[in-house]
């Protein structure tokens, strides 16, 4: 094989589903479940020629082992395919991708065969024969080629649009993006204006649109440039109604003249605009400041497939946007506290308090980390901000939605369990207070404690949902729980969570009649170092252990100092010969830092009558017969 790929995952079973596509594109596949031992790997083997990387929120850790990847490789660097697990690690990411040299950005709800086509097109592979049944593929986006029919809907949900972006990884317009800068001197309106051309260039559309909000005003730009200057000056004159359709999520609009609010717009009505689609730019700390979108004067002119693209291309314009300055809030004038407190009293007299409690008592459920939902006759009549956050409402307007609706929503956002948002719904017709522990993986790890109420307003029945995020305690839990059966030093399955293993490989093998065997490891001399340098040296065999073995055996830390492999299917002459390759392995690797050490192995056979305890004691006994020789030897 001509070289290695490096699948950093803490999942063994998916790793393993990455190394397959690695070893089909004709390279060696080296698995790592953490970043330290990903550059561990890194370090003793050179340069991979690919990195599949799981990303995982908040990403901080991915996201230091890619830049320490870069510095360690310098000046030559690892093409990456980076898999998300939400959208927020998708925006980082995709702020990143030509620092980070991320070569693919995919989502985990991309199946094998899309993660397969980034690797074969990042190493430059051939595809591999087709296969049995359709493969469907992104069309170009060519000006001559035939519309799709229009989408079922003509909004597209950000978080739906990153879940199931199937085709933007594969649409060769996402490749072209993430490789051009996009704001290369500041955001002027020249700059602006510049970048507006570019977009449409780079899309193949008649006319490409952008807003940029500033403190005193918003900044209009447009391909063709508008003739009047008044448009650009008052931030796009009837353009705006364009981004106001938008709101805060891409929108893709097949038919202006069907929609619902832009077919009342005049450039519509002209016939200037038929089909559109836009998307939010995004500053860094995730504020929208404006958007950039593409427009066509015919039905169907712009193709759906075209949205992703462009959403990607929103967050890279966004990446390089100056720092700007927030909106400033209006000031509370006297009238205005007035007007809060209630119509003026006779005589000037101060206004009853009973508004004034009010405000106070909405301010202080907006300041709580609890979220809150007041329902009266099954509508919502009250929500704080923290509830948008928690139930990815985004800036939707909860106020006056039904309860249900708003479950229907967090279904259509989340993949929390529909039979958990139903016992949630039902909550409101028991009489007692009902708590549920909602827990939620895309597109957010988020476990939420939801607790609804019933409670008296006026002469009508109401409900309080009050939902806090423990996801900290859920994943400290979580975390605790793995802990038990894994080593902290090596993240190999510590000696009990071995034994278990062991004790399953024997009931398969009596079972089905198969081979198994063991070895047990350790490493020579391992006391003369001194006690952290003798942790790094154990932990890096260990690893080293782990990339020996197949994807289906396991390496165990059994004791102190000693690694058990567990290889199913093999006699002891293999297993032999599997010791050898591992000791000559460890006995040549020179990491920077570590002094060089060499191992000596015990391997057993299982004979059909032992048990666990017992075949592990025959491997000993070896290992102790190869101490007997001076070490560095496999028995």
């Amino acid at each position: 094989m001509a070289g290695y790929g490096l699948i950093v995952h803490p999942d063994a079973g998916r790793a393993e589903q990455y190394a397959r596509l690695v070893e089909q594109a004709d390279l060696r596949a080296t698995v790592a479940r953490t970043v330290e031992e990903g550059l561990f790997h890194v370090r003793r083997l050179g340069a991979p020629a690919i990195v599949l990387l799981d990303i995982s929120l908040p990403g901080e850790a991915e996201i230091g082992f890619l830049r320490t990847l870069g510095e360690v490789l310098r000046p030559r660097a690892a093409p990456v395919v980076a898999i998300v697990d939400s959208r927020q690690t998708y925006e980082l990411v995709a702020r990143h991708m030509i620092e980070l040299n991320v070569a693919a950005l995919l989502t985990r709800s991309h199946n094998l065969r899309t993660i397969e086509r980034a690797v074969r097109a990042t190493i430059g592979a051939p595809d591999p024969p087709a296969r049995s049944g359709p493969v469907v593929t992104a069309p170009v986006a060519r000006r001559d080629a035939p519309k799709p029919p229009p989408p079922p809907s003509e909004a597209q949900d950000y978080v739906s649009a990153v879940r199931n972006a199937g085709t933007a990884p594969e649409h060769p317009l996402v490749a072209e993006l993430a490789r051009r800068p996009a704001l290369e001197n500041g955001a002027s309106d020249a700059e602006l204006q510049r970048l507006a051309a570019d977009t449409a260039s780079v899309f193949r559309v008649p006319m490409a649109l952008l807003w940029l909000d500033r403190s005193e005003r918003t900044s209009f730009a447009a391909w063709p440039r508008p003739q009047q200057d008044a448009v650009l000056r008052g931030g796009g004159g009837d353009w705006l109604a364009l981004r106001s359709a938008m709101a805060e999520e891409p929108l893709h609009v097949a038919d202006a003249a069907r929609h619902r609010v832009l077919s009342r717009n005049k450039l519509v009505a002209d016939g200037k605009v038929r089909s559109y689609a836009a998307a939010p730019l995004r500053a860094r700390d995730g504020r929208v400041v404006g958007a950039i979108g593409l427009a066509d004067p015919r039905a169907g002119g712009i193709p759906p497939d075209l949205l992703d693209p462009l959403a990607f291309w929103a967050l890279r314009v966004g990446s390089d946007l100056p720092p700007l300055e927030a909106e400033p809030r209006p000031a509370q004038t006297a009238a205005s506290l007035a007007a809060a407190d209630g119509p003026p009293q006779p005589g000037g007299a101060k206004p009853p308090p009973r508004n004034r409690a009010m405000e106070a008592a909405r301010g202080l459920l907006a300041a709580l980390d609890t979220a809150v939902l007041v329902t009266t006759g099954g509508a919502i009549a009250y929500a704080n901000a923290r509830a948008l956050d928690l139930l990815f409402m985004g800036e939707r307007q909860l106020r006056g939605m039904r309860r249900s609706e708003m479950l229907s929503l967090l279904a259509s956002f989340t993949d929390a369990r529909p039979e958990a948002l139903r016992d949630i719904a039902s909550a409101a017709m028991e009489r007692g207070p009902r708590s549920f522990d909602l827990s939620i993986h895309a597109p957010q790890r988020r476990v939420l404690r939801w607790q609804t109420r019933r409670i008296e307003v006026g002469e009508h029945q109401g409900l309080v949902d009050e939902i806090v995020d423990v996801t900290k305690e859920a994943t400290a839990t979580d975390a605790r729980e793995k802990l038990v059966r894994l080593d902290e030093l090596t993240q190999l399955p510590n000696r009990r969570a071995g034994e278990e293993a062991l004790g399953r490989s024997i009931s398969w093998s009596l079972r089905t009649g198969g081979l198994l065997s063991v070895g047990l490891f350790e490493i020579d001399s391992l006391d003369v170092f001194e006690s952290a340098i003798a942790r790094q040296v154990f932990r890096a065999t260990a690893w080293l252990l782990r990339d020996a073995l197949r994807g289906y055996d396991l390496a165990v830390r059994h004791g102190p100092r000693l690694l058990l492999a567990i290889l199913p299917g093999i006699a002891a002459a293999q297993m032999s010969a599997f010791g050898e390759r591992f000791r000559t392995a460890v006995e040549r690797t020179r990491i920077e830092g570590l002094p060089p050490v060499t191992v000596s192995g015990g391997i057993a056979q299982f004979d059909g009558v032992q048990d666990g305890a017992q075949l592990v004691a025959a491997a000993a006994a070896a290992l102790e017969a190869a101490r007997a020789r001076g070490g560095n030897a496999v028995v």
